[in-house]
């Protein structure tokens, strides 16, 4: 599930703010509470015309005003929401009086600024799922396959620290201007494939799959929003913000995810070299950890990370359930090494790592130096990582998750689920329940993979 936050703090409308004619929507914001009640003082009669002497005026009645109540009735705006930034407001109005009202947007940072009418195009990158505010108007809870949104993790001062692995071609790839083009054509094609697919099925009376096309309708402007508005289209910009805050860690890799133990010494160079110079210039981050390609490991490797600035890496657990260990000696950081006498003494003490399991025992999750040198040894747990990866005991293989391989012939999207590990495809069922699939399973089998952790 996603929990983000909508709470920004909301900017100050100063005087300088044009009055607008449809004095409605002001009403309608100071009510609500989306403008701070300061409005500055404007005299109305300074903007009365002069009195046409030759002309008498038309003398208004209540009679008058009653034959024409449409005349003089104003349009107040409705459904009025902010931006997920609390820079523009968003709200349907009708000041032309046509047939139906309209999105408009309102940028509150811009002083002077209009009401402008939202683009049939734009409104392909709103969300039609807005989520579901808690109480207090400061979180807003998203269910999407289990995946947490980091950056609202953090504007929600939750305390977190994930690591990320972010090899060097990947970055390539975010960054590069064809792909992000690319990009939004794909999104605004999966877009139009969910708007065809709902008119088709209601057409055809299906209903429940006409739900579903709409969860992916809105699932794909929610993600277009947040590309486009939200990132400004630089998910590797995204990804460096948050480990300058110290809430992620990115690992680098091989330039070209090269197969280390099976390449000359010379060749392992240029593949730690290139793969970490990559990731400083495109994140601005000097990276000190690294998951080895394909986790493969041989002996000496570690002499050769550590000559490149790596602290630590991470490797299979096989490597470690077989590899002979011994009560290691305490890493510690330069400045720590500089430290002597009693300080040291109380440090290594209380810092002393726990007893070495038995033979054939080996705690995989604990970090393991690796021979004489100061690079740890961090090792992928195979029943916690099978929780994501494995169809046969992990949670991609229950039978309410969609299935992967069975596509509309005419969208090339997703309406089945997985119902049963040995089907065929074409004994697939359709998603059942929600129209917004696997939200809440996914967030019970987070927790479910969690207590594996904590358990083992």
């Amino acid at each position: 599930m996603r929990t983000t936050s909508a709470h920004s703090p909301v900017p100050k409308v100063g005087a300088a703010y044009k009055v607008f004619s449809a004095r409605g929507l002001l009403c309608l914001l100071l009510i609500q509470g989306l403008l701070p009640f300061t409005a500055p003082h404007f005299d109305l009669r300074a903007q009365r015309k002069p009195a046409q002497q030759a002309t008498a005026a038309p003398q208004l009645t209540l009679e008058a005003i009653s034959r024409d109540a449409g005349k003089w009735a104003g349009t107040a705006p409705t459904q009025v929401r902010w931006t997920e930034d609390g820079a523009k407001l968003h709200f349907q109005w009708n000041p032309e009086r046509a047939d139906r009202s309209e999105l408009y947007e309102l940028d509150v940072r811009t002083p002077g600024a209009v009401p402008r009418k939202v683009a049939d195009e734009e409104k392909r990158w709103l969300s039609s799922n807005p989520g579901n505010r808690n109480r207090v108007g400061t979180l807003k809870l998203y269910a999407y396959q289990g995946d947490l949104y980091f950056h609202d993790l953090r504007a929600a001062e939750v305390p977190f620290r994930i690591t990320v692995g972010l090899t060097p071609v990947l970055l390539d790839q975010l960054a590069d201007r064809d792909v992000t083009d690319r990009s939004i054509e794909y999104i605004d094609d999966q877009i139009r494939r969910a708007e065809t697919d709902r008119v088709r099925f209601r057409a055809e009376g299906s209903a429940h799959r006409a739900e579903l096309a709409e969860f992916y309708l809105g699932m794909y402007r929610a993600l277009g929003e947040a590309y486009v508005s939200r990132f400004d289209r630089d998910i590797v910009g995204a990804f460096a913000d948050l480990a300058r805050t110290g809430h992620l860690e990115v690992l680098t890799s091989a330039a070209t995810h090269g197969y280390l133990p099976l390449l000359d010494e010379r060749t392992v160079h240029l593949q730690l070299a290139t793969g970490r110079r990559t990731s400083r210039e495109l994140l601005g981050i000097e990276p000190t950890g690294i998951w080895l390609p394909e986790c493969a490991y041989r002996p000496g490797l570690e002499e050769l990370l550590e000559a490149h600035g790596f602290t630590h890496f991470f490797t299979d657990a096989n490597l470690l359930a077989t590899a002979p260990t011994r009560r290691g000696r305490q890493r510690r950081s330069p400045r720590q090494r500089e430290w002597s006498g009693a300080a040291l003494a109380a440090i290594a003490e209380a810092e002393r790592p726990p007893a070495p399991p038995p033979p054939g025992a080996t705690d995989v999750f604990s970090p393991y130096l690796v021979a004489d040198s100061d690079v740890v040894a961090v090792a992928r747990h195979p029943e916690v990582s099978g929780q994501v990866w494995s169809a046969a005991f992990g949670y991609p293989g229950d039978p309410a998750y969609r299935e992967f391989h069975r596509k509309d012939a005419r969208s090339g999207l997703r309406y089945w689920r997985v119902t049963d590990l040995t089907a065929d495809l074409g004994a697939k069922e359709t998603v059942n329940g929600d129209a917004r699939p696997n939200g809440c399973l996914a967030a019970v089998n987070a927790i479910k993979a969690a207590g594996v952790v904590a358990t083992r």
